[in-house]
């Protein structure tokens, strides 16, 4: 089976969301994002500004990831996929 997006919430540059519209392209089509490892976790970086847009250190997504999603599409507001 192919793999799906199963993306809940959306990490975006403000800078790039803010001037999107004004070059009518959705944010999700302006964005430049480089997403890598670095030696202490994750970081999204924007490449048409050069600026960090998140760094996600593994305590951070262990902790997220322990709370879960929480949704209102399925029972008890935990989303499962």
């Amino acid at each position: 089976m192919p793999p799906v997006e199963r993306i809940h919430s959306y990490v975006e540059c403000r800078r790039c969301a803010g001037e999107a519209s004004a070059h009518r392209q959705s944010p999700r089509k302006y964005s430049r994002f480089r997403i890598g490892l670095t030696r202490d976790g994750i970081q999204v970086w924007c490449s048409r500004h050069e600026m960090e847009v998140a760094h996600f250190t593994p305590e951070q997504l262990g902790e997220f990831m322990s709370k879960g999603p929480q949704c209102e599409c399925c029972p008890g507001g935990m989303h499962r996929s």
